[in-house]
Parts: C-alpha cells; structure tokens; sequence
C-alpha cells in the first residue's frame, strides 16, 4: 500500500513508479514472521544515492547503476504491516532512458518491484 511519495505507474521496459518526494513510503503486509530477504529494483541516474529501509531499522545505503539496480534489504519482520522507505536527496528531471511522470513533476528514483523471499536457512 502507498503510503506517500509516488506518482502513478508507468510502463518502460518494466512497470514502475516514480518516487516524487525525498523520501517515499510503503506499507508491506507481512503474515509469517521469519528472516526474510526483500530485493527492491530501483533506477536513476547513474550514481544516484539512496537509502532504503524496514520501519526505519538499518537502512542499507545504494548506489544505483544506468540501469535497474537490485537493492538488498535482510530483515526479520514481525507479523502485520511492515513500512517501507525510500531516501534520495536527488529530486529532478527524470533521467534518461524511463519516461517521466505524465505531470512533468520532479522525480526520485524509479521504483520497479518488490519481491520477497524467505532467507536462507529459512524453511
């Protein structure tokens, strides 16, 4: 669930949103309270600074690519909502290469999926 933070969904070489805030934050349901591993896609522009983290606990720190850059979260959620957050301190234009939002706003990162996995050892 989005909480703040992000433009509408947009289609590039994959779906994503922009985040359209210095900081952008999501809700994640989380029913089974395990280590866990969340890989976030984001892309920016290339050397783009941010900081991603689980209900403001040990923030990872990322430097994104030209392209799609996987960002690695290793967390141990309890059960319930999770909120996920977003950092960058660059805020413009859209970057070459993924369309920008269709009302012209100033852009963060783009985000381009959320998945979650079980870490190892873990079942």
């Amino acid at each position: 669930y989005l909480i703040e933070g992000f433009a509408r969904s947009q289609k590039g070489d994959r779906p994503f949103r922009w985040t359209t805030q210095p900081r952008a934050r999501a809700l994640v349901p989380n029913l089974v309270p395990e280590p866990q591993v969340w890989t976030l896609w984001l892309r920016g522009s290339n050397g783009q600074r941010v900081s991603v983290a689980v209900d403001d606990e040990a923030p990872v720190d990322a430097s994104l690519g030209a392209g799609w850059t996987a960002v690695e979260l290793r967390v141990d959620p309890p059960a319930g909502t999770c909120e996920l957050s977003i950092t960058t301190t660059a805020v413009g234009p859209a970057p070459p290469g993924l369309p920008g939002p269709l009302d012209g706003r100033a852009v963060g990162v783009a985000v381009g999926g959320l998945s979650l996995r079980f870490a190892p050892g873990v079942r």
